[in-house]
């Protein structure tokens, strides 16, 4: 199939605008590879140009499916295009949580208007690089995730916590009576701290070495490129100092 005959709106066309279609059920032969493509950032791409059109692009997202070559395909019942996905085909862009602690719930919403309970359907995880950069995700709906926009993670950060005391314990967030791991703890020190009481960033620390304060850092956030600094939880920073 080319580019040239493709017409968006015929696709448009053939998907259902009431909840999402059932695309699992549906196995049309595949007619070929179509110039759409997701940046990193969630924008959709038609030949090299953005959709403008929003709602397009929110409706295109609903029969989304990704096989298991790993390909990603538009799926209708009878048609099945190959697209481009330069990350994850979806990205969080607000959070919104409710409750404290382990009761707490915690509610993630896409650029397409996708809104999803952090749960053990919608689990969170965290991705190195080889330099050490994280790329935090959340599971969608049926093989689909998210990438989780920096604001967003740096929102997860400010109301996570630890799950366990002593050295090597693990940091992350609590959702639907679910941990989920953000990154391990290490004692930092850093000679740039302004309020060890409050959520603040490290710059130029060195991971292994505990500060005047006993503030506690991500290991893997040493030398990231994504946070360029780290971050420290100023909650257990003040939990541990109250037992000091």
């Amino acid at each position: 199939m080319s580019d040239s005959s493709f017409d968006p709106s015929s696709l448009a066309a053939q998907i259902s605008k009431k909840g999402l279609p059932p695309v699992h059920l549906w196995n049309p032969e595949l007619c070929g590879d179509i110039d759409i493509r997701i940046a990193r950032d969630g924008t959709w791409f038609y030949m090299g140009s953005p959709i403008g059109r929003i709602r397009l692009a929110k409706l295109f997202s609903t029969v989304l499916r990704r096989d298991d070559d790993g390909e990603y395909y538009l799926v209708t019942p009878v048609e099945k295009l190959r697209i481009e996905v330069e990350d994850a085909p979806f990205i969080v862009v607000e959070l919104e949580e409710h409750g404290q602690g382990q009761e707490q719930e915690i509610f993630l919403r896409t650029k397409t208007d996708d809104v999803i309970r952090v749960d053990d359907d919608h689990k969170i995880w965290v991705e190195y690089s080889e330099d050490g950069e994280p790329s935090p995700y959340v599971e969608i709906r049926n093989g689909l995730s998210a990438l989780i926009a920096r604001n967003v993670y740096y929102q997860l950060i400010e109301i996570g916590t630890s799950n366990e005391d002593g050295p090597g314990e693990k940091f992350g967030v609590w959702s639907a009576g679910k941990f989920f791991v953000l990154g391990d703890l290490v004692q930092a020190w850093s000679g740039e701290i302004d309020d060890c009481w409050r959520h603040q960033i490290f710059r130029q620390n060195s991971p292994g070495q505990q500060n005047h304060c006993g503030c506690w850092t991500f290991r893997q956030m040493a030398s990231s490129q994504f946070l360029r600094s780290e971050i420290y939880a100023g909650a257990w920073v003040s939990n541990r100092s109250s037992k000091s």
